[in-house]
């Protein structure tokens, strides 16, 4: 039998239980300590080709695998001198192996982002010969530098294509300047140059691009067939120019993108932002998961003034956030995925809600 206040009592024990279950909902999304920067990010390096199938031979007859071994190992060591990421060589041996099984090895590390490390040479229209050591030799002078490729029928297609302009301006900015021989219409190449000062091609049907699950970009360090091009990549220093270059561009990917820009450029300019060019009248952006860096672009056609920001709670369930600068405000869009339940979200805080980081 119930006492006379069990209604009294009925209702405190609703209260008292729907209080608990809101502080654990809140205690589960909204932890006091926001958590950034903690993501191991998975980085496949490719070394492309093998010892005994090494690709292309230099103007000195040394085998591409020579110098994409070379770049792949000394790239895996920067890389690993930074928490954040987790390098893998794929085919660290050298083996004779397939494409398909140069795939499955990428499948298997898992990784976040692919950069495969290859070095050139140019069609047989281009070739002249020489004699080193004894031995007459194909070479061409003709034309020098670096070239990008990345698949637009990668899952990822853009992602690849942003890490691939970051690659560019790295290079660009220690000293190396690209190739436009890939965009000559001649058999063997014509390949769609998508930006001439980065040296950035699209090649759709490159396997290993295509194929892979993640955003992924082929670096063609230089051209080997290339006498003088050829020494400076055998150098030490050149060497570590490159790793330097390749290590800086898959740093600034990964710490700004693990925000994502959704917005088309004629409705808010994110992808001239996410391309490092101008054009953008407001700040955009989105980010997959809480915990990534979020960091703001240029606004009003400026470059070069990007800053980030975290917010002083995180959502460890937030699926998207975006964030648009409107009257000094910050307009924070989340779309929030509670086991089989999507809703959506939208507040708006002020600037003093959200820090520098």
């Amino acid at each position: 039998m119930w006492p006379k206040n069990s209604k009294i009592f009925t209702r405190n024990a609703c209260k008292t239980l729907f209080f608990v279950v809101l502080v654990l909902f809140v205690a589960c999304i909204a932890p006091i300590q926001p958590v950034w920067g903690e993501s191991v990010f998975t980085i496949a390096v490719d070394a492309g080709h093998s010892r005994n199938n090494p690709g292309a031979y230099s103007a000195r007859k040394v085998g591409e695998h020579t110098f994409n071994s070379r770049i792949a190992g000394l790239l895996v060591d920067e890389l690993k001198k930074h928490k954040k990421f987790k390098p893998v060589l794929i085919n660290e041996t050298g083996a004779d192996i397939s494409l398909k099984k140069r795939v499955e090895l990428i499948k298997e590390a898992k990784p976040d982002l692919l950069v495969s490390i290859h070095h050139d040479s140019v069609q047989p229209a281009y070739l002249s010969k020489w004699i080193w050591n004894g031995w007459s030799v194909d070479y061409s002078d003709r034309y020098s530098g670096f070239s990008l490729f990345y698949s637009e029928k990668n899952k990822h297609g853009k992602k690849s294509l942003r890490l691939a302009l970051l690659l560019g301006n790295a290079l660009l900015d220690k000293g190396l300047r690209p190739s436009l021989h890939h965009a000559e219409k001649i058999k063997g190449e014509n390949r769609e140059l998508v930006d001439k000062e980065k040296g950035v091609y699209r090649y759709d049907n490159l396997v290993v691009l295509r194929s892979a699950a993640c955003p992924a970009v082929l670096v063609e360090c230089g051209i080997i067939k290339n006498r003088r091009d050829e020494v400076l990549l055998s150098s030490a220093p050149y060497q570590q120019k490159i790793v330097e270059a390749l290590q800086k561009a898959i740093s600034d990917f990964v710490g700004s993108t693990a925000c994502i820009f959704n917005a088309e450029p004629a409705d808010l300019g994110g992808a001239a932002c996410a391309n490092g060019g101008g054009g953008c009248h407001c700040r955009t952006l989105c980010c997959p998961a809480a915990g990534s860096r979020i960091a703001t672009h240029s606004a009003n056609g400026l470059t070069g003034s990007s800053k980030a920001y975290r917010l002083v709670a995180q959502l460890p369930l937030i699926d998207k956030v975006c964030l648009r600068k409107r009257n000094q405000h910050f307009h924070l869009d989340c779309g929030v995925s509670i086991f089989p339940v999507s809703i959506r979200l939208l507040t708006s805080i002020r600037n003093r809600d959200l820090w520098r980081g």
